[in-house]
C-alpha cells in the first residue's frame, strides 16, 4: 500500500466578510419570534419596537444604559454597560 499523494494546502482566507446585515433581513429575524397567531394582533406595536430594535442595530448602541465605572478603576470616569 503506497502512501497517499500529498495535497496542496488551500489558500487562507483574508479578511473578514462584513456581519451587517440589511433593515429588511433584520426585521425578518426580528419578527419571527412572534410567529404565533396571538400576536397577529399586536403587528402594529411589534413593527414599533422592531423599528427601535433596527434603529439600536443600525447605531451599534450595544450598551445605551451606562454608569461611571467609579473609584478604584484606572478611569473612574470610564462608561460601564449598566448589564
Amino acid at each position: 500500500m503506497q502512501p497517499p499523494a500529498p495535497t496542496q494546502a488551500p489558500e487562507p482566507r483574508k479578511g473578514m466578510p462584513d456581519p451587517t446585515i440589511t433593515e429588511t433581513e433584520f426585521k425578518d429575524r426580528f419578527l419571527a419570534q412572534f410567529i404565533d397567531p396571538n400576536f397577529d394582533a399586536l403587528s402594529s406595536e411589534l413593527e414599533k419596537i422592531a423599528d427601535a430594535a433596527w434603529d439600536a442595530y443600525d447605531h451599534s448602541r450595544k450598551a445605551p444604559r451606562t454608569v461611571k465605572a467609579g473609584p478604584g478603576y484606572a478611569d473612574p470616569d470610564y462608561e460601564l454597560a449598566e448589564d
